[in-house]
């Protein structure tokens, strides 16, 4: 790999991982929101469970990004790879 290449690769790799922190700090707030709603009577259980799935997926998918193979790159992965966050 040539040292262009190897530079696009290392500044594509700090960009990914920023925005694995950005979503695990917004997913984390939200999180914090709903427990204090929950908390407060304001959220009950089954709301609880329809919301609590699509932070688990979002968690999942924020972490593969800054992975060797970002989801992008893998053209089955919201049909497989999301199975696991599911089962989670």
């Amino acid at each position: 790999m040539n040292k262009e290449q190897e530079a696009i690769n290392d500044g594509q790799r700090k960009i990914n991982g920023a925005l694995c922190y950005v979503d695990w700090h917004v997913i984390e707030a939200l999180d914090a929101l709903i427990k204090a709603l929950t908390n407060k009577n304001i959220l009950c259980r089954q709301d609880l469970e329809k919301i609590s799935k699509p932070f688990k997926e979002a968690y999942y998918t924020s972490g593969k990004v800054a992975g060797i193979e970002p989801p992008g790159c893998n053209p089955n992965f919201f049909s497989e790879d999301m199975q696991d966050a599911r089962a989670a």
